[in-house]
């Protein structure tokens, strides 16, 4: 019968590849691999792929000649690095979108006080600053798969501290190391909340936005209602706005991320805005929202009778 070679590129394409196709011996290939469904033998094993870049690369000019390879950009490209930035208040609220964010995105920065979870999870001390005890073990989950995957997760190097939620007076920014924070010396002094990043976080934060070409923010670094802990949050809008003009797309999803942009005179471009925080992290989390789908029945119910009509005719 007929041999089809082909020449395939991409991250990891050797690994991948051959899990695809399955061990040597079709008996000890998984179902659902092309040697475990198809395979009879290891003498007929229906198909062979190189077992390295080496060998790939002394297979392909076996078959191939350099004029005969085609390349192409994938439609992706133009769309990545994928960054998101989240933050507000409980890392509760958007455990879900993190854990399917730690897959997909490129760039993923965490600020605001769902941050300090995910700061004490590698023990950082956070003073009065409220953390969810519960999630600590899955923070540290996220942070290693995100290491796995080469996911450039940033959390915030220094931060915003004062004795009062509601009151600037007497604020000031500290650093945040996992060395640093002993009982006697913790990061956030006892009796103090953290209640902004930083200006090292927010150069880092601006850094990572202006070098994605997509990016999707929800939710403010810090209190920005209270002056003295808003730095942040409009560092962040501005680097939004600042991607927006070289050309990346954007996207702010959430009332509060809004209410900070518009606050700013004058207020930075971005490319898209929603109002609908929890929608928004729901769509990028990959759920079809009831709006949106809707839609698709309409469609497909359309498509449907248009259809019936052509085959009664």
């Amino acid at each position: 019968g007929p041999v089809v070679a082909m020449v395939w590129e991409g991250k990891s394409v050797v690994k991948y590849g051959r899990t695809m196709i399955g061990a040597t011996n079709p008996l000890a290939s998984s179902p659902g691999t092309i040697r475990g469904d198809y395979g009879i033998d290891t003498g007929r094993n229906i198909i062979h792929g190189s077992d390295s870049v080496e060998s790939a690369q002394r297979e392909i000019a076996l078959w191939f000649k350099a004029e005969e390879l085609a390349d192409y950009t994938p439609s992706t490209a133009a769309w990545v690095p994928f960054g998101v930035v989240i933050g507000g208040a409980k890392v509760r609220d958007k455990i879900g979108v993190l854990q399917a964010l730690v897959s997909s995105a490129d760039v993923l920065l965490i600020g605001g006080r769902m941050a300090f979870t995910f700061l004490a999870a590698e023990g950082v001390a956070c003073g009065r600053t409220q953390i969810e005890e519960d999630w600590l073990e899955a923070c540290r989950v996220m942070r290693e798969s995100a290491a796995a995957r080469g996911v450039k997760l940033l959390l915030p190097r220094d931060i915003v501290v004062a004795r009062s939620l509601d009151d600037d007076c007497g604020c000031c920014t500290v650093p945040l190391t996992v060395s640093c924070c002993t009982p006697e010396a913790p990061c956030v002094p006892n009796g103090c909340y953290g209640l902004d990043i930083g200006p090292e976080t927010a150069a880092a934060f601006t850094e990572a936005i202006q070098g994605c070409k997509t990016v999707f923010w929800n939710g403010p670094m810090g209190r920005f209602e209270v002056p003295g802990f808003a730095a942040g949050t409009h560092a962040v809008a501005r680097a939004m706005g600042q991607a927006t003009a070289a050309g990346s797309t954007t996207i702010v999803g959430g009332g509060d991320s809004v209410s900070a942009i518009n606050e700013m005179q004058p207020p930075p471009a971005i490319s898209y805005i929603s109002t609908g925080g929890g929608a928004s992290l729901q769509l990028i989390q990959g759920q079809l929202l009831p709006g949106i789908r809707a839609l698709a029945q309409a469609v497909a119910a359309a498509a449907a009778a248009a259809a019936g009509a052509t085959a009664a005719s």
